[in-house]
């Protein structure tokens, strides 16, 4: 006991024998049921009894840390084990399971506030209301991250031992991460309005509650969710609107140049430094892909779908946990894409009627590059509505806009098949 006490490791499964010793000769464990014991030699059992509570009581509330990585192994078990034998008032009668239950729940109630003090601690985080909310913001995607190893360190190495009670270590980490919410949630009060640097806080937290069977929608993780739903529809609103304005801007000024014509054009000469404002980072640049596939459209065509395709990426990165939210912003982003590529192709059909009336009809008529870009707009919309505009249960959301692609694919097939024919090898 005294080397236990002075933070020496010793065997819990010799403590348990010793204290069964002990226990038997004061309860009695006789054929005849006869025994004699001192009064004092109860005493010193009740003391030592009162000893090893509170012993077993600080190793569990600091199980990481007498019990580091699960070792020894098995030790924090025969700990438990222990701690319901010295919880029996005698030899043959069991402790009820709701007492011991409770007795767990207690321990690591108090574990989730040291576990995360000396987190905080080695973090070398302190709440400061002064600082900058980059600077807090930082610190808790940092924190976020330490939380997350350690509670995956939890169930590696110490779940096996509370295998008896598998919701208690669910409590515990709920416990843990409540002291957590108390940070975070100061941290992104003090963000700016429409600021969506904390996109990857959402991302890093939600993608390792979603796969825990205990945490998923659990509390944290709902109070998660209802921070971040009026961000993500703020967000989506804001780059529809966004999006609709560079469309009639693009149109407006649109030369039907295509872009790889642009860009082949272009003159190599030094481009002077300009400070233009950076989009803010919100997700891993594993979703960033190219500008576009196809570089035969127009310039608004291939930024309208590079930015379609960048912002049902991005919601598809979020992995929303919630079914019913995740289905509403499939379908709002799909109906979003769905009339933009309306609009799209029906101002394209517009400057291709308007460009065929003012065309020669004699014999030698030539197509345009013009045309060209408009027909490969086409084109790729036809292409990209299968991917944009459709759910993944694989019903469109609107057939406008495969329909109306669809139409004037015929018209320009009827009036240019020349367009479709493979060009001649010499």
């Amino acid at each position: 006991m005294e080397y236990s006490e002075n933070n020496t490791l010793v065997d819990p499964t010799l403590l348990h024998y010793s204290y069964a010793f002990c226990a038997s000769h004061i309860h009695g464990n006789r054929p005849d049921g006869i025994g004699t014991v001192t009064e004092e030699e109860r005493e010193q059992f009740e003391d030592i009894r009162s000893r090893l509570l509170s012993l077993l009581d600080n190793q569990i509330i600091h199980f990481r840390y007498c019990f580091p990585f699960g070792r020894p192994d098995g030790a924090l078990k025969a700990t438990l084990s222990l701690l319901e034998r010295v919880l029996m008032k005698d030899i043959t009668t069991p402790i009820p399971p709701e007492e011991m239950k409770k007795m767990v729940k207690k321990c690591l109630e108090k574990a989730a506030l040291i576990n995360y003090s000396q987190l905080t601690q080695y973090a070398q985080i302190e709440a400061d209301a002064q600082a900058a909310p980059e600077k807090r913001l930082e610190d808790m995607m940092r924190l976020g991250e330490l939380c997350i190893e350690v509670l995956q360190q939890n169930d590696e190495h110490h779940s096996e031992a509370f295998s008896w009670w598998p919701e208690m270590m669910a409590e515990h980490a709920e416990t843990f991460l409540s002291l957590y919410t108390v940070d975070m949630d100061g941290a992104l009060q003090v963000q700016p309005v429409d600021s969506w640097d904390s996109f990857p806080l959402f991302q890093l937290l939600n993608n390792f509650l979603r796969c825990d069977p205990h945490l998923c929608n659990g509390m944290f993780h709902k109070h998660l969710q209802d921070l971040f739903i009026p961000l993500v529809v703020r967000y989506i609103d804001l780059m529809e609107s966004s999006i609709a304005q560079s469309i009639h801007r693009g149109f407006q000024q649109e030369t039907w140049q295509s872009v790889k014509t642009i860009t082949n054009n272009l003159p190599s000469v030094p481009l002077p430094k300009v400070n233009l404002p950076q989009m803010p980072s919100f997700s891993a640049p594993s979703w960033m892909g190219p500008l576009c596939d196809s570089t035969n459209g127009s310039a608004t065509s291939e930024d309208l779908f590079w930015k379609l395709d960048a912002l049902q990426m991005f919601v598809l990165d979020l992995h929303w946990p919630e079914p019913e939210f995740a289905k509403h912003l499939e379908q709002r982003l799909k109906l979003m894409a769905s009339d933009m590529m309306e609009a799209c192709v029906k101002r394209t059909k517009a400057a291709f009627d308007s460009k065929m009336q003012k065309a020669s009809k004699a014999t030698d008529f030539r197509v345009s590059l013009s045309v060209c870009t408009m027909f490969n707009m086409l084109m790729d919309a036809k292409k990209q509505c299968a991917k944009l505009c459709v759910l993944d249960s694989g019903q469109e959301v609107r057939p406008h806009p495969t329909s109306i692609v669809c139409s004037l694919t015929a018209q320009t097939d009827h009036k240019f098949p020349v367009l479709h024919a493979k060009p001649s090898r010499t």
